[in-house]
């Protein structure tokens, strides 16, 4: 199992609000991928992490498990069985 945490930034009014994330897998799947899969249902959720030629939005980061996937391959990073995926907004400010 591929476990998914996603901020409530990301949530708010989608159908997966109330939805445990994961996905239930023996194979390896890109992030992209991954994605897809989550959002499956919910197009809108899917478009606020990914743009319309499937890349990651700049105000998102992603962490499998405690590394940024943009330091990994982006949305083309793997991910496997017990891998733990965290979904977070840009923090900015002063």
């Amino acid at each position: 199992m591929i476990k998914v945490w996603m901020h409530q930034m990301f949530l708010a009014g989608s159908k997966k609000a109330d939805s445990d994330l994961g996905l239930e897998t023996d194979s390896e799947l890109s992030l992209g991928q991954l994605l897809e899969e989550v959002c499956e249902g919910d197009e809108a959720l899917l478009f606020k992490l990914m743009d319309e030629q499937k890349n990651l939005r700049p105000h998102v980061n992603i962490f499998i498990g405690t590394k940024n996937c943009r330091g990994l391959g982006g949305i083309d990073s793997n991910v496997s069985s017990g891998d733990e995926v965290s979904i977070f907004p840009s923090l900015s400010g002063g």
